[in-house]
């Protein structure tokens, strides 16, 4: 059964209804990114955390790594920023990405700034 539900899976980031009434956001690795109470609120996290891994895979992932956990660039000196959702509401989250720093983000908007946000929480 399993190996039926995985062969339909589609190949990108997805909205996993359950029988209890919530919904997953699943990425392509079908690890659990984010639980929601309503479809709407899914599919709204979907967007955000699609749109957050992109942000963050042209602007932070040079320095973080893909995983966040990458230290070596500029001699070690790079603060690795996986697990800081276990650390940091989304709140904090996206209240840090207003901080100066090495990467400038003045030109993301709050919605953009918001879905960084939600994809570093779960890195």
């Amino acid at each position: 059964m399993l190996a039926l539900l995985l062969a339909a899976v589609p190949p990108a980031p997805f909205v996993l209804p359950l029988s209890n009434g919530l919904y997953l956001v699943l990425d392509e690795a079908l690890h659990v990114r984010r639980v929601a109470a309503t479809p709407q609120q899914a599919e709204a996290d979907l967007q955000a955390w699609t749109t957050g891994r992109d942000i963050y895979t042209s602007l932070c992932s040079r320095c973080h790594g893909a995983d966040g956990a990458d230290r070596s660039y500029a001699g070690g000196n790079v603060k690795p920023i996986n697990g800081l959702g276990r650390r940091y509401s989304e709140d904090e989250l996206l209240e840090r990405t207003e901080r100066p720093g090495t990467v400038d983000l003045s030109n993301l908007d709050a919605r953009l700034r918001h879905a960084l946000a939600v994809y570093v929480s779960g890195l």
